[in-house]
């Protein structure tokens, strides 16, 4: 069985991408304190948090292959996602 997506689904994608780059570069030009220390701030804890999801997921997968748990088949797809 192959996956596609649709036509539709890659539209919408895209648009909330190009949403996301607009206001990405919108904030950097309305930060007004000295050298956009707010805008690098923001950016840095965005990307630590996100990092630290991913982290997580990491140890519960390695932690499942580990034990080599059965109840870990339930969720080994959302954490390898």
């Amino acid at each position: 069985m192959e996956f596609t997506i649709s036509n539709r689904a890659k539209n919408f994608s895209f648009a909330l991408i190009g949403v996301g780059l607009v206001g990405t570069i919108a904030g950097f030009f309305m930060d007004h304190s000295e050298h956009h220390q707010q805008f690098w701030a923001n950016l840095l804890v965005n990307g630590f948090f996100f990092f630290a999801i991913a982290i997580a997921a990491l140890f519960m997968l390695a932690l499942q292959y580990a034990t080599e748990s059965a109840w870990g088949v339930v969720t080994k797809r959302v954490y390898e996602a």
